[in-house]
């Protein structure tokens, strides 16, 4: 299982992590190298200046929503958007939510919350959530 995948199930079964921001599509919010703490959150609690880390295209990204809007149907859409990227990424599903950004530390110095949402996972939750899917640790 990739750390990705493992992310992923930690998230939607309640759990933080925490992993190591590599781009740098969050500058200056974000440095490439700061780690951060992602925690699940309901869409519906999500608003505008949140980051949040989304499964978008098979790739974990964190970004900051731009608009909510719900479609004909009453589904929730996300627009995400890099705070140092030009244009929006294209809208998302709440399904596509994975958590909200909540803490950042860059240089081992703990930033505090991000807006109103992130890739080394803690290898102790990785242990137990393998040991949970009936993996090895």
């Amino acid at each position: 299982m990739s750390r990705a995948h493992l992310a992923i199930d930690l998230l939607r079964c309640g759990y933080k992590v925490r992993f190591r921001v590599m781009g740098t599509s969050m500058l200056p919010a974000i440095p490439p190298g700061s780690m951060v703490v992602v925690e699940p959150v309901e869409a519906h609690l999500l608003e505008k200046g949140d980051v949040v880390l989304s499964n978008g295209a098979g790739r974990l990204i964190a970004h900051r929503i731009e608009a909510v809007h719900a479609d004909r149907r009453g589904v929730l859409k996300f627009v995400l958007r890099g705070d140092n990227l030009p244009h929006c990424d294209l809208p998302v599903t709440a399904s596509a939510i994975l958590g909200r950004v909540r803490c950042v530390a860059a240089n081992d110095n703990w930033l505090g919350t991000v807006g109103t949402a992130w890739w080394t996972l803690v290898d102790r939750f990785g242990r137990e959530a393998r040991r949970a899917l009936g993996g090895s640790s």
